[in-house]
Formats: structure tokens, C-alpha cells, sequence
């Protein structure tokens, strides 16, 4: 005999929907069944009862927990202790169909946290909107879901509300198979946000959050942070192993939020599209130097993602450079026209892999903030930059051209000084570039100018034009 939850049903105040211990008899949410904080789901035993209670789901069913202290794993016999309670039952709940099926939403409606009960989910969704659940910068939490434990999820939805996916100074590994953000009433902006994700929030936490799929902004602004609050948060990781896509839509993409130095990667392992209200802001106040590594070994990755999306617009939309990028070995990297990378000064980026640069993208040196120093290029034994742009390389001194400009240039954030001179001396001694456009200059670089290219070669069609004398280590002609 089967119990099937078809339809919209809310649990009344104080009341308990009962799941028999028998196997024979089992309880299926169809529909969308809501369990406030004072309701519950619970296991009994009837009389008869020689197995676990099970409670199934079918593909678009819905559980929606507005319970505090969250789902629960089935084995509590306290009465109300959270959503789901054993009570009389001889034996735990089965609740293995969470894995694979259904959607589990955690959607309180009273204040303070509320914990996510560690466990596999088909889908997770966060859904906080009454009272009102944000994230306040640097360091404020109102209203939060909580992860108490690691997170796996066929697919994670933060619709509205902030979720931080550690709760202690624990490791934690999480991994997702897809990741979606937002909804029509989701805001971000500098000072706080309705919609977020949290890789860590905690002193002495090490976290890290795996998305093997796709990343996708649904709707709205929204935020996905790597650490916030706290100045000795231990380390904190993000892969996204599949695209990040924002839409028309806004991210703010964040390493730290607060004060403090804490230990941040992130790993943008696909092909990663942002609109260009979306914002990137690396680290703001940290002294350890956050790493972004771009692209994955064996594959060939676009990074499409505008200069005023690393540059920010500050004060109202700032953005922070403040990290290293790595090009990985074996790894290849597109930036289409009108996309760039910003080094910010005393920061690198290091090509060990190969990167292609589209006529109109920029390698920009520039300040987000205080600094010093220079940005650097460091390239790999087999790095290669393949240059497509009609001006040229560049030789990094160029600043805030607006247009016929080569691929280095100098780019002033507004309210930041002006930044230093790209140091290119690693291209005299490692890697090739690579001349691959049409009716391009060759940018001049020999001994009178103190540099010269180690290896450099010309593929593609049109006439390559020497823009004055060129000393070189090595040539690769088509």
C-alpha cells in the first residue's frame, strides 16, 4: 500500500505526517508538501511494523523545509526535533530516494540560521526570502543557511537567501554537479547581498566546493564568495570543472571579503562567459595572493569576460585584481574580441599553456586599489601566446588607449593610480609568440631595447610587417 502527496499541501501548525514502519507501506511526495518549523514528518510503528519507514519521491516532488534545524537524517526520536523524526518507529527512516529524486528546499520563516542537513541530495534549493536572509560586507550573516558537513548535490539552486557551506574550524569537501544561481528578486551589490554562496566563512575552516558541471546565473544579481568573515581562514577552493555562463544576468565573483589573509584558488576549469555588469573582485584587503587558473590540460577553453568586469566601477561596482592567473600546461585559453585578463601591479600572469588572443583582446596591466610594483609575465618553457591583433604584441607601456592598440596596454581603474609598465622580460628568454593574425605589425624588440623573443612564429595568413629591428633566439616559420 502506497501514500501518494499529490498537489500543494502545508503541514498544520504542530501536526506530524506519519510514515508506517512497515515496508509494504510507503509515503511519496508527487507534489510540493511544506513542513513548517512546529510540523514534522515522522516514522511510527503501527503494530505491525518490520522494516524502516521510507519516504519517496517522484521526479518533481517537493519537500519544503522551514525547519531550523533542517531536514534531519531519520533518526531522532525526539519529537520535533527537526523535519523528519523517527518517534515511535523500531527502526530509522529509509530516505535513500533523496539522493537521486525529488528536490529538497530549505525555506525557513522564522529567524536565525538554519542548518543543511550534510547529506546527498538530488536537488538542493535554498529559498530564504521571509524574513530576510543577506549577507552584509565585510562580514554579517542575517538569516543564513548553514551546511553543518559536506554537500553532494546532483544540482544546487540558491534561488534567493545565503548559504555558507561551512559552520565550524572542520575541512570540508563539497561537490555538485550542477550550480544555479538567482531569481527575479535576487541583489548584489557592494555593501550586501540577498543571494548568495559562501565557499567559507569560518576561522581555521578549510573548504572546498567542486562543480563538475555547469555554473549558471538563472536571474537577477547575485554573489558566489569564497570566503567571508574571519582572518585566518585556513584555505578555501573553488573548482568549476563545467562553463560559468551569467546570461544577461549579474555575478559578483569573489575570493575575500573581509580583512585577514586567508589561502584562496579558484580553478575556472570551462568556458566562462560574464555579462559585463558582473564583477570579480580577487581579494580586496588579504596579503596572500589569491591564484585563478584558467582552462583545463588537453582542452581549448574561451575566457570571455569584458575589462570593466576586472576593472570594476568603483564606487558603486568596484572590481579587484589583486591575484596571479595561470595559463596550466597543456591547456589552452581563448580571449575573444573585447575581452581581457587584468594583472594588477607586483602580480602575475604565468602562460605555461598555450593562450590565444583574438584581434580587440587586452593583456592589461592596472592598479584596483593600492599598490605596487609591476605586473609580470611569466612564461612557461612550452607557454605560447598566439597574437592576433593588427598592432601587435605591444611592448606594455601604452596607457588607456582607445583604439589601434596592441595586445599589452596599461589600463587606469578609476579611483586607482596609475599602474606601472607590463614587465615582459620572460618572452626574451621562454615560450613563443606567436604571430597568427592578418596585416599585423611584429612588434619591434632587439638588443638596443634591452630585449629580444626567445621563439617566435607566424602562422595564419596576410603579410606580418616588421615594425622595426627584431632580435630573436629562435624562429618558427610557417
Amino acid at each position: 500500500m502506497f501514500t501518494n502527496i499529490n498537489g500543494v499541501y502545508r503541514v498544520a501548525s504542530g501536526a506530524s505526517v506519519c510514515v508506517s514502519d512497515r515496508p509494504a507501506i510507503r509515503t511519496t511526495i508527487n507534489g510540493r508538501l511544506i513542513v513548517p518549523d512546529d510540523a514534522e514528518i515522522c516514522g511510527i510503528y503501527d503494530g505491525a511494523g518490520d522494516g524502516p519507514p521510507i519516504l519517496g519521491f517522484g521526479p518533481n516532488g517537493v519537500l519544503v523545509v522551514e525547519d531550523l534545524q533542517g531536514l534531519g537524517d531519520g533518526t531522532s526520536t525526539t519529537p520535533f526535533a527537526f523535519c523528519i523524526n523517527r518517534r515511535t518507529s523500531l527502526s530509522n527512516f529509509n530516505l535513500t530516494q533523496i539522493n537521486t529524486t525529488g528536490t529538497i528546499e530549505y525555506a525557513a520563516t522564522t529567524a536565525g540560521t538554519q542548518i543543511v542537513t550534510p547529506r546527498t541530495y538530488n536537488i538542493l534549493r535554498i529559498n530564504r526570502t521571509t524574513p530576510l536572509s543577506d549577507f552584509v560586507a565585510p562580514s554579517t550573516f542575517n538569516n543564513p543557511c548553514v551546511a553543518t558537513g559536506n554537500i553532494t548535490a546532483n544540482t544546487l539552486q540558491v534561488l534567493r537567501g545565503v548559504f555558507a557551506l561551512t559552520n565550524s574550524a572542520n575541512t570540508f569537501t563539497h561537490s555538485v554537479g550542477t550550480l544555479e544561481l538567482g531569481s527575479s528578486t535576487s541583489s548584489t551589490d557592494v555593501a550586501n547581498t540577498n543571494t548568495g554562496l559562501f565557499v567559507n566563512k569560518d576561522n581555521g575552516a578549510t573548504s572546498t566546493l567542486t562543480v563538475t558541471g555547469n555554473t549558471t546565473v538563472l536571474a537577477g544579481s547575485v554573489s558566489l564568495t569564497l570566503s567571508a568573515t574571519g582572518t585566518s581562514i585556513t584555505g578555501t577552493t573553488l573548482n568549476l570543472n563545467g562553463n560559468l555562463n551569467t546570461g544577461t544576468n549579474t555575478l559578483w565573483l569573489s575570493g575575500h571579503t573581509s580583512s585577514g589573509s586567508p589561502t584562496t584558488n579558484i580553478n575556472l576549469r570551462g568556458n566562462v562567459t560574464l555579462s559585463s555588469t558582473s564583477r570579480f573582485n580577487a581579494n580586496p584587503t588579504g596579503t596572500v595572493t589569491p591564484t585563478v587558473t584558467l582552462g583545463e590540460p588537453g582542452f581549448t577553453r574561451t575566457f570571455d569576460v569584458q575589462s570593466v568586469s576586472l576593472l570594476g566601477t568603483p564606487p558603486a561596482e568596484p572590481a579587484n585584481v589583486r591575484c596571479n592567473w595561470v595559463i596550466p600546461a597543456n591547456a589552452t585559453v581563448v580571449l575573444p574580441n573585447n575581452s581581457a585578463i587584468a594583472v594588477m601591479g607586483g602580480f602575475n600572469l604565468t602562460v605555461n599553456g598555450t593562450l590565444i588572443c583574438q584581434d580587440g583582446a587586452e593583456l592589461i596591466a592596472t592598479l584596483t586599489g593600492s599598490g605596487s610594483g609591476n605586473p609580470t609575465l611569466i612564461m612557461g618553457t612550452n607557454g605560447t601566446i598566439r597574437v592576433a591583433d593588427v598592432d601587435g604584441l605591444g611592448d606594455g607601456t601604452l596607457l588607456d588607449p582607445t583604439s589601434n592598440f596592441p595586445l599589452f596596454i596599461r589600463r587606469t581603474s578609476l579611483g586607482s593610480g596609475t599602474p606601472n609598465n607590463w614587465v615582459l622580460s620572460a618572452i626574451n628568454t621562454a615560450g613563443t609568440i606567436e604571430y597568427n593574425g592578418t596585416g599585423q605589425t611584429v612588434t619591434p624588440r632587439n638588443t638596443s631595447l634591452s630585449n629580444n623573443y626567445f621563439n617566435l612564429a607566424f602562422s595564419g595568413s596576410g603579410n606580418k610587417t616588421l615594425g622595426g629591428d627584431v632580435d630573436v633566439t629562435k624562429t618558427h616559420l610557417p
